[in-house]
């Protein structure tokens, strides 16, 4: 009887083990999702950033060589 009981907690242990090496890699999983979906926003945002930074560009542009005052009234030194 001993031996049976040994036995099952042997089963029990490895039982445990693997629950844990599952959770692990479940954790491991949803971090790098986590860290793509972070990297795909700073990638959106770096995007974003570069696209007004172009705007204002044309927008100064614009403001320079524009002779309608009205036009370069509206646009405005910001």
């Amino acid at each position: 009887m001993h031996v049976n009981q040994q036995k099952l907690i042997e089963i029990e242990q490895q039982k445990v083990r693997e629950l844990l090496q599952l959770e692990e890699e479940n954790l491991a999983s949803e971090l790098r999702h986590l860290n793509n979906l972070l990297a795909a926003s700073t990638m959106d945002l770096v995007v974003q950033n570069q696209f007004i930074e172009a705007i204002k560009e044309e927008l100064k542009e614009i403001r320079r060589k524009g002779t309608n005052v009205e036009t370069t009234k509206s646009i405005g030194e910001n």
